[in-house]
């Protein structure tokens, strides 16, 4: 029963080692589409700041529109705030992407 016991913990440990890896993956994909698709005019990271004025730092979008409203405005088309903002789809996976790294930025 031990080794049963063994097999179950090392199997969980390689599983959660695999994902937290995946999601890192995830998050550093996200932060290369932000920085191809946004950084034109928006801060992407955190402390650089937009260089349009009207756009709003990537980090402080929470505080404009719920992250899980702008989670689906992603993968629907987004079409921006400001009057040169093109409208922008993604793939499912480049939304997670995208929110996951979104998420590791937010300021309060």
């Amino acid at each position: 029963m031990h080794a049963r016991a063994l097999a179950i913990a090392l199997a969980w440990t390689m599983a959660w080692s695999a994902f937290a890896q995946d999601a890192g993956v995830s998050e550093r994909r996200g932060a290369a589409l932000v920085a191809q698709q946004c950084a034109m005019c928006h801060a992407v990271g955190r402390f650089d700041e937009s260089l349009e004025r009207q756009a709003p730092p990537m980090r402080t979008m929470s505080r404009r529109v719920p992250l899980d409203r702008l989670e689906g405005l992603l993968g629907t088309g987004l079409l921006g705030g400001h009057p040169v903002m093109p409208k922008f789809a993604f793939a499912a996976r480049d939304v997670d992407a995208i929110m996951r790294y979104l998420r590791s930025i937010q300021e309060p």
